[in-house]
């Protein structure tokens, strides 16, 4: 009985460790976006991940347009490619009740080289595109400048 207690204390302490590390706000700057044929352009982009309140925001700080998202977190997973993601979807219930737009429907990514490594960029997949946004260090390590 001991064990089974034991147990369940630490699955209950590992389920809440990975849950306030999803909760945590993140800010990220990025200066590449990739190209379709893999290549990066250089662009400078915000994003800030306020988990707390469930939102993206977004600045693309070249022409200064501002998008919002309302988000929640989905799971954490590694990728193809083996890097570490930390996922999020619309949340719909938010979207609905305050009315936006269909385009602003989609899945959001902060992706890391490892768990709690550095960050290599943000994926943003709606129902018009698929972008994925490199910090510097996400260039280098990816090789593309």
């Amino acid at each position: 009985m001991k064990r089974i207690y034991t147990l369940t204390l630490l699955v209950l302490a590992l389920i809440s460790f990975q849950l306030s590390f999803a909760q945590s706000n993140t800010t990220i700057d990025t200066q590449y976006r990739m190209k379709p044929d893999r290549n990066v352009a250089k662009e400078n982009n915000y994003f800030y991940f306020d988990v707390s309140q469930g939102k993206l925001y977004t600045n693309d700080k070249d022409l200064d347009i501002q998008k919002q998202y309302y988000i929640k977190f989905k799971n954490s997973f590694y990728d193809n490619g083996g890097l570490y993601n930390l996922g999020f979807e619309t949340d719909v219930v938010q979207h609905t009740l305050n009315r936006r737009t269909k385009s602003e429907l989609g899945a959001f990514a902060i992706i890391y080289d490892e768990k709690n490594g550095n960050i290599i960029g943000v994926r943003i997949v709606t129902e018009y595109s698929s972008e994925i946004y490199l910090t510097e260090f996400g260039a280098k390590f990816l090789n593309k400048i």
